[in-house]
């Protein structure tokens, strides 16, 4: 199992805050001490974040094209706020999953929360997707949402990989660096 060392820092309010983070493994130090990795971060609701996390989403649709520019691997944050519907459940149960499996993809592991960092995904070109793309198949089930209820610039995300514990940092809108 992998260590992770957390360094916090206060922030302009005066509250301490995580800062960055290192991987404390077998092979030696790996982060900071080696030099740490910045990476692109952005905040989602719960569970949205965790259904991205275990591999479900796989296209990540937003109302404004935040992620324009932006491919690669990138730092997944989960918002202190959780989704304001539950229109993601009919999607998850046509689909034909079990109330377990639904229950277990909408759900945090346990030692994470919301305000963490959870994970990493790679993201690939975003676009504006047409109104016909965003009501097919693949991508309403890629987005878990009907097309009515998604955005309109599509990203495909693919390789979530979970952090070994969560990292509370504070979120904020569209897209911002972190260290880890």
């Amino acid at each position: 199992g992998a260590e992770l060392f957390f360094y916090v820092r206060e922030d302009r309010t005066g509250r301490m805050v995580a800062a960055g983070a290192e991987l404390v493994g077998g092979a030696g130090v790996v982060g900071a001490a080696a030099g740490m990795t910045r990476l692109p971060c952005f905040s989602m609701s719960q569970p949205f974040a965790s259904l991205l996390l275990y591999g479900h989403t796989t296209v990540e649709s937003r109302t404004t094209n935040m992620f324009e520019g932006v491919e690669g691997r990138v730092a997944v944050h989960v918002g202190r706020r959780p989704w304001k519907d539950t229109a993601y459940l009919d999607r998850l149960n046509e689909a034909g999953l079990s109330a377990e499996r639904v229950k277990h993809l909408c759900s945090l592991p346990q030692g994470f929360a919301a305000g963490d960092i959870i994970g990493t995904v790679v993201v690939g070109p975003t676009h504006l997707g047409s109104h016909e793309e965003r009501g097919s198949a693949a991508v309403e089930a890629g987005v878990v949402a009907r097309r009515d209820d998604m955005g309109k610039y599509l990203t495909p995300v693919s390789d979530p990989a979970w952090l070994p514990r969560g990292v509370t940092v504070p979120g904020r809108p569209g897209v911002w660096e972190v260290d880890v």
